[in-house]
């Protein structure tokens, strides 16, 4: 085979290898996000309205448990699903 042969092989080679760990990835992230909506759904009145638990800027935007729960699983979490779908394009892969 030759130089350009080796080379595309190569590249094959790396984008399988980065489509397995890309696939491990959504699996960790789907059963963590399953795991993060179990224990929201078992948390109790209480839980969610008491304050946020740590001091840190963010309290003044959200001041309770539930707000901060409410940013991380609906907001904050489609800036990861965006680094997701670039991964996706960079490898040639079609937009999910």
């Amino acid at each position: 085979m030759g130089q350009i042969g080796s080379i595309i092989a190569d590249t094959a080679t790396v984008g399988v290898r980065l489509a397995n760990r890309l696939t491990h990835i959504v699996d960790f992230f789907n059963r963590s996000y399953d795991t993060a909506q179990e224990a929201m759904r078992a948390a109790s009145d209480a839980q969610l309205t008491a304050g946020t638990p740590q001091e840190n800027p963010i309290q003044q935007f959200r001041p309770t448990l539930a707000s901060l729960l409410n940013f991380y699983m609906v907001g904050h979490i489609t800036v990861h699903l965006g680094q997701v779908s670039a991964w996706r394009r960079i490898e040639g892969m079609p937009p999910a």
